[in-house]
């Protein structure tokens, strides 16, 4: 089983853009961490946001990309 960890806002942030464009986990664009525990929260997020615009909702991103690797 994969120990859950605490994910900073900006990872959340940056991991929405990245699915929100298509992006599959660990494209070589990506600045999200990789690792199993951040596999497991772009997977949950994935289906998040698959559920909310399955139900008619928009899912709103920020104008700037989080820069993650500062």
């Amino acid at each position: 089983m994969i120990r859950p960890i605490i994910i900073e806002a900006d990872v959340l942030a940056r991991m929405t853009l990245e699915i929100m464009f298509g992006w599959e986990y660990g494209d070589i664009r990506t600045q999200v961490p990789l690792g199993p525990e951040y596999k497991a929260q772009w997977d949950r997020l994935a289906i998040q946001i698959a559920e909310i615009i399955a139900e008619g909702y928009e899912v709103q991103i920020q104008t700037e990309w989080p820069n993650v690797n500062q």
